[in-house]
């Protein structure tokens, strides 16, 4: 059976890798955070981050609908730490370090700002219903 933190941690991973599947050592290091990190999460927060941790296609819209109304919420904090825990590893690094940009990268820039928007609305209506 598998541990549901480190599976959290593998979806979460291979959300914010784009679909790769994160090494073990960044998995290794997630676990160790979240039993480090106990929290005082609401039943509601956990039941929030239980879902995101079985449906990986909700991550996105939760996040952004999070964003804009409880910016620390366990979920939100998991990612972060994910987040921390990938851009420290070799193997990941280029993804986070920056690169020299065309003009393009405004409009991408501005593409990115609106789908977050836009994931937002369907995420604040996943929450009621969370």
């Amino acid at each position: 059976m598998t541990d549901p933190v480190r599976q959290e941690g593998l979806v979460f991973g291979k959300y914010l890798l784009g679909g790769k599947i994160p090494s073990e050592r960044s998995l290794d290091l997630y676990v160790k955070f979240a039993g480090l990190r106990k929290s005082d999460a609401t039943p509601r927060e956990k039941k929030i981050l239980s879902f995101a941790a079985r449906n990986r296609w909700a991550i996105g819209m939760l996040d952004s609908a999070l964003a804009f109304s409880k910016k620390e919420s366990l979920l939100r904090k998991r990612l972060l730490a994910m987040t921390a825990i990938l851009e420290t590893q070799p193997e990941y690094a280029h993804l986070f370090l920056p690169e020299e940009k065309n003009w393009f990268y405004n409009i991408y820039i501005f593409w990115v700002g609106t789908r977050a928007v836009m994931k937002m609305v369907p995420g604040k209506f996943l929450l009621l219903f969370l």
